[in-house]
């Protein structure tokens, strides 16, 4: 996925953000799962994000004078990423394996049942 992203960027300058959010998604997974063993450095940095417009919605903008204060992952250890992301990808527990195109369409097309989700929410609970 990550070499159709990158070979169908090189060709579609027009679907580099797309690229950079899945790639922050991924950096976002690997870092929540094993933070620790990554040697993050984190900054605080004040940062306001865009919205309303369509090109910038979503864009993160340093702001010193009016933004909120958040922690910015600046920096791991790029060797134990790989190996963690390689881990994740390995992993036959995973919880979001994606099936095949039919199964998921079964599953968007199924309604929504709150019942089964709540016995579900209360079988994790426990």
């Amino acid at each position: 996925m990550l070499n159709y992203c990158h070979n169908f960027n090189n060709q579609q300058a027009f679907y580099t953000c797309f690229q950079d959010i899945f790639l922050g998604e991924i950096l976002g997974a690997v870092f929540l799962s094993d933070q620790f063993h990554l040697n993050p450095v984190m900054h605080a940095k004040q940062i306001t994000v865009s919205a309303g417009n369509v090109t910038t919605g979503g864009q993160i903008t340093i702001d010193q004078r009016n933004g909120k204060l958040v922690s910015v992952l600046d920096n791991v250890d790029s060797k134990a990423y790989y190996s963690r992301f390689a881990n994740l990808l390995g992993d036959k527990k995973q919880s979001a394996v994606v099936g095949s195109f039919d199964e998921q369409k079964r599953k968007w097309s199924t309604p929504y049942n709150d019942t089964e989700r709540a016995s579900k929410v209360e079988d994790f609970i426990v």
